[in-house]
């Protein structure tokens, strides 16, 4: 009988014990390095069969991008087809997404910029193909 006593009270005080909160993760640093680092203005050349700088399905991501200004024969003030689009990609947060899309460029499945305009990234303005005649070489 005094062992049924001891085993209830042991029950009961574990049966009391407070339930502990589960602890709530500190932001990861390397998360906002990343994060920070990506906080730029992107040039992506592409390929497009029209002019219109806002056609960005129509847009095909042909190179890796880079920060400078496309030089050559594709410039902002050229009036050809689109041959580079500028991209501030600070607001793409899902990193896994945003480098499965530079993964694809150059493969039989190149990416749109559409697509990474729907990963958060925003428009600023495109370059065009220079057009012989029309265009005034600048450089």
């Amino acid at each position: 009988m005094l062992v049924l006593a001891l085993f209830a009270i042991a029950h009961m005080g574990m049966a009391n014990q407070p339930v502990k909160k589960a602890a709530i993760p500190a932001p990861n640093p390397a998360a906002a390095y990343i994060a920070k680092f990506i906080q730029s203005q992107q040039w992506f050349e592409v390929s497009s069969s029209n002019n219109n700088p806002t056609d960005h399905s129509n847009q095909t991501v042909t190179n890796q991008p880079e920060e400078e200004q496309p030089s050559g024969t594709c410039r902002p003030s050229y009036s050809g087809n689109i041959c580079s689009v500028e991209l501030d990609i600070s607001g793409i947060t899902d990193m896994a997404a945003y480098n499965a899309l530079l993964a694809r460029i150059g493969t039989s499945n190149p990416p749109k910029v559409s697509e990474f305009i729907a990963l958060g990234a925003s428009f600023i303005q495109a370059a065009k193909q220079f057009v012989s005649g029309v265009d005034t070489p600048e450089g």
